[in-house]
């Protein structure tokens, strides 16, 4: 079936089971499509559902594939980058964060290090990547949720400042509404917040 398809027409066969819902088929497109022509772009994208559908081997072999053929791009190192943070393997997932972020710094992929640096204790570290990411792009509300989570326990008046921000940025920002709510109502109970997978003074 395949090889009656050019190696666009499975792309586009794939990214369009993709968007309606039908993973397992567009899987299995991509994996035909890179198995042709191993494009680090379409590597990414069967690299990132794999990573979706819990695939861990296949989509870091392809995602590292891509990273070798292009180590210009930061997106195959941001992904493996969310790949080890699925798996919980933190230190894996920082460093490759972190090289994503030595080839562009974006407020995206500053939130993202951030997130690993919460989660390892890191919290002055995450301070100063949130920090530098609410720099870079003043309306990104994760960057907001995600600082105003590391002055839970020190500095609530700073944290209900922050989710407020992040609430203000995106008003169906459910879990920023959920944590902001809770800060306001429990102020001494605040200390169980969820980080996200995304002021006037900083």
């Amino acid at each position: 079936m395949y090889d009656k398809l050019t190696t666009e027409e499975l792309t586009e066969k794939a990214e369009q089971l993709e968007e309606s819902g039908k993973l397992v088929e567009a899987l299995e497109y991509w994996r035909a499509a890179v198995q042709r022509d191993s494009d680090p772009v379409s590597l990414c994208q069967f690299g990132n559902l794999a990573r979706t559908m819990g695939k861990w081997s296949e989509a870091e072999g392809a995602l590292v594939l891509a990273a070798n053929l292009a180590p210009e791009l930061p997106n195959p190192y941001t992904l493996l980058g969310f790949l080890y943070l699925d798996q919980d393997m933190l230190e894996e997932a920082m460093s490759y964060f972190q090289k994503a972020l030595e080839i562009e710094q974006t407020a995206a992929g500053l939130t993202s290090l951030g997130m690993v640096q919460l989660e390892l204790g890191l919290n002055e570290d995450e301070r100063a990547s949130l920090k530098e990411a609410i720099r870079i792009d003043p309306n990104y509300e994760e960057a907001y949720y995600n600082l105003g989570l590391t002055y839970h326990q020190d500095q609530r008046a700073r944290a209900v400042e922050l989710l407020a921000k992040a609430v203000q940025l995106d008003s169906e920002y459910a879990m920023a509404h959920r944590e902001l709510g809770w800060a306001l109502r429990h102020p001494l109970l605040f200390t169980q917040p969820t980080v996200a997978n995304s002021v006037k003074t900083i």
